[in-house]
């Protein structure tokens, strides 16, 4: 073999052996860091096994450790633990059955709310409730509030021989008998803003059944529907049928929708003896 040849040959070699030698470093250094994570999580595990705090619910028993129970400073929890340090086991004569909801909400922050049935929500929110876990609380308080409007804006009062005709009340919009609503002058338009933003599908409606001699039953027929998050960007939805000049007729929209505001529009005139949105429940 030329002397060239011999050279080239060790030249691979060499180049084998350095990244052999590269390969066996990076091996040990992934080693050492394997063993340093695993030293500093026995570490945690043992610090945290000293702040372990065993919860007996009704006779059941639960565990968890001290910065879980403190998260929520609000929380009865937090409070307890707060102000004695030395505190290690605590009981509660509650219900256990949703305990460990709460538990899994104080550790990892969220809570599937739709796996549950309505009476599960009630018993979750009346745990939240005595436990004072301040966020599933107000959630559920919200979420079991019905659907209000809590302000009304139109297009102005309709006058007959000089007196006002409906109340022009939004507070009257759930009276079932559809005689203290809202008469609207053409062209008519009423708009609703709801006391959250919510979802919802079915909005039930009548017309005016007040003052006949001066108002028309039917006066909304054919109306537009429309929906706003924000009470600027509108979309139509739906528009009322004729049947609504009759008695309350249920208009279910194509898709649960989610809104704030509802503005109903009509090129001629527009009452509303009834206005009813039904929560969509998940």
């Amino acid at each position: 073999m030329s002397l060239r040849g011999n050279l080239s040959s060790l030249k691979a070699k060499l180049k084998d052996i350095s990244a052999q030698l590269e390969e066996q470093e990076s091996g040990k250094l992934i080693k050492e860091q394997k063993q340093k994570n695993i030293d500093e999580k026995i570490g945690e595990i043992k610090d945290v096994n000293r702040k372990i705090v065993n919860i007996n619910v009704g006779g059941k028993n639960f565990s968890t450790v001290k910065s879980v129970l403190t998260k929520d400073p609000n929380s009865i929890f937090a409070i307890l633990l707060n102000e004695d340090a030395s505190i290690s086991e605590l009981f509660f004569d509650r219900s256990p059955r949703l305990f460990n909801v709460l538990l899994d909400y104080l550790r990892f922050g969220k809570i599937d709310y739709k796996k549950f049935r309505k009476e599960d929500l009630e018993e979750l929110y009346a745990e939240a409730l005595f436990y004072e876990i301040t966020d599933i609380r107000d959630y559920l308080c919200e979420r079991t509030k019905e659907i209000t409007p809590v302000n009304m804006t139109f297009s102005g009062e309709y006058i007959f021989n000089g007196k006002v005709i409906g109340e022009n009340d939004v507070k009257n919009l759930t009276d079932k008998e559809m005689k203290k609503g809202i008469c609207c002058k053409s062209p008519g338009w009423v708009e609703f803003e709801l006391n959250s933003n919510w979802e919802f599908q079915v909005i039930k409606l009548a017309g005016y059944q007040g003052n006949k001699t001066a108002w028309y039953p039917g006066n909304g027929c054919g109306a537009q529907i429309h929906i706003s998050e924000n009470g600027k960007d509108y979309k139509k939805v739906g528009h009322i049928p004729s049947k609504f000049a009759k008695e309350i007729t249920e208009i279910k929209l194509d898709s649960v929708v989610t809104a704030k505001y509802v503005k109903i529009t009509h090129s001629s005139y527009l009452g509303l003896g009834y206005f009813y949105i039904e929560k969509e429940e998940n």
